[in-house]
């Protein structure tokens, strides 16, 4: 869940913030929660996604079988 307006963040980057995760390079924050935080990013080919930082210790982050995806998941995302 994504908690919008908690810190008055949304939209702009905090001190701390990273300016690459991954393969991604992050344009701003969308929002922040009891998880973590959301960010927009692209791409290098300029494909927008959101990526969720999880926090340490963020309840249920690392409950086994937590990130198992139900079949057929891929599919269905694809064709939105």
């Amino acid at each position: 869940m994504i908690v919008e307006g908690a810190g008055g963040l949304e939209g702009a980057m905090a001190a701390g913030d990273p300016e690459r995760l991954g393969g991604y390079w992050v344009a701003r924050r969308l929002g922040e929660g009891g998880q973590g935080v959301v960010y927009e990013a692209y791409d290098d080919a300029g494909a927008r996604v959101a990526v969720k930082v999880l926090r340490r210790g963020a309840r249920g982050a690392t409950s086994p079988g937590r990130w198992r995806r139900p079949s057929g998941w891929r599919r269905s995302a694809r064709r939105g």
